[in-house]
């Protein structure tokens, strides 16, 4: 690994796999992704959880992709974490996989509901019929953790955000 000092206290690193910068901070240094596709920044959002690169995530990613593709990246990589393992490893790396891109889905419902999907019937849908399909998949059985509540838990959450935005459409079913 090579390493350059900068001198206001970061350290850029290269490793021929992402950019980062490390930041020295009272806690030690903390690796920073200073570049990488869209892709590659789902994967590591998805890898490591961190609220605070969610939250950065969220806030800016409509400068990079439309909230469509990002629902259909980010279903892509769940689907990826219930693909067949090909080691103990590989097993683990996916559970967690799904796991936080659960995080993320219910994290982006929950805190920006009103900014993504209020405004856009076509990323509704899409997560609705992605969830009402991902429910009745028979590959969901084989997962042994919580993989099969997570499609009941975000159509709960969606649901739940949805009346709190459409009062009336909760109680007369409109």
């Amino acid at each position: 690994r090579k390493s350059t000092t900068k001198g206001n206290g970061k350290d850029l690193a290269t490793d021929g796999q992402q950019p980062t910068v490390r930041v020295h901070s009272p806690v030690g240094p903390q690796k920073v992704l200073v570049a990488a596709t869209i892709e590659r920044w789902i994967a590591q959002l998805t890898s490591d959880l961190n609220y605070d690169e969610l939250l950065i995530f969220f806030l800016t990613y409509r400068t990079y992709i439309s909230a469509v593709d990002l629902c259909h990246l980010l279903i892509c990589r769940f689907h990826w974490a219930l693909g067949q393992p090909s080691s103990k490893q590989d097993e683990m790396v996916r559970r967690i996989v799904r796991v936080r891109t659960f995080v993320a889905l219910r994290y982006w419902l929950l805190t920006f509901f009103a900014i993504d999907f209020m405004p856009n019937r076509e990323l509704r849908l899409l997560l609705a019929s992605w969830l009402n399909t991902l429910k009745r998949d028979p590959i969901l059985l084989k997962h042994s953790d919580a993989t099969v509540s997570f499609s009941t838990r975000l159509s709960s959450y969606a649901k739940n955000s949805d009346s709190d935005y459409f009062p009336f459409r909760a109680q007369y079913g409109n």
